[in-house]
C-alpha cells in the first residue's frame, strides 16, 4: 500500500506550489505561478449565477502582468548591480602599483622628497597655519600662509624641519587650521598620497590596500599617479 509523506505533496488544493517555500520566510509573498493558481482556482469555484465580471477578470490579468513586470524588473537590477560589481572589480586591479590620493593626514616623505599633498578649503580662508608631527607626535614645522581660497591647494612642505634640515623618510601627520575673515574656523579636507599593494572584495565592496596596511574605498580615490 502506498502512501504520500506531507513534504511529497508539492501543491495544495488552492493552487499554491508548496515546494517553493522550503523556508518559512519565503512563504509571506506569492510568485508569478502562485497568483495564477490562485486566479484559475477562483474562475473553478465561481458561482455560475454569478460569474466575475469582465470588468474584474481584467482588473486581476493586470495585476498579474503588474507582478510579472516587477519580477522582470527586479532581475534586471540585480543583472545590472552584478555587471557594475564586476567591472569595479577589474578596474581596482589596475590600481595596484600606482600611487592614488585620498583623504587623509599623513604627508609621506620618501627619498627626502614629499609625497603629493593637497588642502582642500570648503570656503575661502584668511589665514591658514600647517602643523607637521613626525611618528613620535613632535612638532617638527609649521607653515603659515595668507589668504587662500576655496578649493584645493599644494602643501607647500619642502620636507625641511624648523630648522630648514631634511627630515627622516617616513610619515608624518599634517594639521591645517583656517580661518576666514570673521575668525570662524574654516572646514578643511586633506588629500594625501599612497601606493597601492593590492585589492580586496568584502560585501559587494570593494577597497584598495596601500603599502601601509590601510585599506581604502575604491570612491574615495580623487587621483592616480605621482
Amino acid at each position: 500500500m502506498s502512501s504520500i509523506s506531507a513534504t511529497s505533496q508539492t501543491t495544495s488544493s488552492n493552487g499554491i506550489d508548496q515546494s517553493l517555500y522550503t523556508d518559512s520566510k519565503d512563504r509571506s509573498s506569492l510568485s508569478q505561478q502562485d497568483f495564477m493558481g490562485l486566479f484559475l482556482k477562483e474562475l473553478q469555484y465561481q458561482d455560475p449565477m454569478q460569474p466575475m465580471d469582465t470588468g474584474q477578470m481584467a482588473t486581476q490579468m493586470a495585476q498579474l502582468n503588474q507582478v510579472d513586470l516587477m519580477y522582470k524588473n527586479n532581475q534586471a537590477i540585480e543583472n545590472m548591480l552584478k555587471a557594475t560589481q564586476d567591472q569595479s572589480k577589474a578596474q581596482a586591479v589596475q590600481y595596484i602599483g600606482q600611487n592614488v590620493m585620498y583623504p587623509g593626514n599623513n604627508a609621506m616623505v620618501q627619498d627626502g622628497e614629499v609625497k603629493p599633498f593637497e588642502i582642500e578649503l570648503m570656503k575661502d580662508a584668511t589665514s591658514l597655519k600647517v602643523s607637521i608631527y613626525n611618528e613620535k607626535g613632535t612638532l617638527v614645522n609649521e607653515v603659515s600662509t595668507g589668504a587662500m581660497q576655496t578649493g584645493k591647494t599644494p602643501l607647500g612642505w619642502d620636507g625641511t624641519d624648523k630648522n630648514g634640515q631634511k627630515v627622516a623618510d617616513g610619515n608624518y601627520k599634517v594639521i591645517v587650521q583656517a580661518a576666514d575673515k570673521e575668525g570662524n574656523s574654516v572646514e578643511v579636507k586633506n588629500w594625501t598620497t599612497g601606493a597601492v599593494n593590492g585589492v580586496t572584495y568584502d560585501n559587494g565592496a570593494t577597497k584598495l590596500t596601500l603599502k601601509d596596511g590601510t585599506e581604502i574605498a575604491l570612491e574615495d580615490v580623487w587621483k592616480i599617479g605621482n
